[in-house]
């Protein structure tokens, strides 16, 4: 079998059947499996698959330490990451239980910089993916602990608690997302 090869793509512009333009503004996933060589490649040649970040995010948000989350991923991504705001009480309590993590009194935000904290985080996200099917360039490579509450008038969510994407994403994007991503996340060897 095959390797998996795919990539994230921003779908910007898309036709309808009448070959009229219609806009999206969603990053989904781009199977290269069936595309044929690089070189012959066209966008029309290529299967775009059912995964977008909405519904990746879905899956992930069953992680017991995650109060809210927002999947990230940008046209030149490899993998996804995750933008996290941590479940405060239960990874406390995961801190009480596991002598390998930091003590469960330890500053939130200290523990959001925390490295061992970080690699919990992403092995359970990870493992969440595998659980659920995920392909391989669906699983997260990367994780950002914000210890910042997201709500409503923080502009992270709406009243409702709906994730405010691009809100979350211009928060940890500093200058430019893609070369502060080293500095916020683990990365998956």
């Amino acid at each position: 079998m095959a390797p998996y090869r795919g990539c994230w793509s921003l779908a910007e512009r898309r036709h309808d059947d009448d070959h009229r333009l219609v806009s999206v503004t969603a990053l989904l996933l781009v199977d290269l499996s069936d595309c044929g060589p690089a070189e012959s490649r066209t966008w029309s040649s290529c299967k775009e698959a059912s995964t977008s970040l909405s519904s990746a995010s879905s899956t992930y948000k069953t992680c017991h330490y995650a109060a809210n989350l927002c999947v990230h991923a940008t046209s030149e991504s490899q993998k996804p990451i995750v933008i996290l705001f941590p479940h405060e009480v239960h990874l406390r309590e995961l801190l009480a239980s596991n002598a390998n993590l930091p003590a469960p009194d330890t500053d939130l935000h200290k523990l959001c910089e925390d490295q061992s904290v970080k690699e919990f985080y992403l092995r359970d996200l990870q493992a969440i993916a595998k659980k659920n099917g995920f392909k391989a360039i669906e699983i997260v490579q990367g994780v950002v602990l914000s210890p910042e509450e997201w709500t409503p008038e923080s502009g992270l969510v709406t009243a409702a608690q709906k994730v405010q994407r691009k809100a979350v994403e211009k928060k940890y994007q500093g200058a430019n997302f893609c070369s502060s991503f080293l500095h916020y996340v683990v990365h998956d060897q």
